[in-house]
């Protein structure tokens, strides 16, 4: 079986409902991740795959979003402003 693409994890220790994770054996990358992003059950010790993937459809929500924040706060104000009140 082929590794899937990814990026190796080790579970450092757990703090709480926190994770410290250690990004491959390279432990001077460090991060908390609370548990509640994890596979269920997961303990100290454990090596996770994480895999990251492009969201096309959540940064054009994201897009949109501003867009109507932007037109939001330039109501009423001249077109050609380039600049806003807030």
């Amino acid at each position: 079986m082929a590794d899937k693409p990814g990026v190796m994890v080790v579970v450092d220790r757990v703090e709480g409902k926190l994770a410290v994770i250690s990004l491959g054996e390279d432990e001077e990358v460090q991060f908390e991740l609370p548990l509640k992003y994890l596979p269920a059950g997961t303990v100290e010790g454990d090596h996770l795959r994480i895999r990251f993937e492009p969201a096309p459809e959540s940064r054009e929500r994201a897009r949109k979003r501003v867009e109507e924040l932007k037109e939001e706060l330039t109501k009423g104000q001249d077109t050609g402003q380039k600049r806003f009140k807030l």
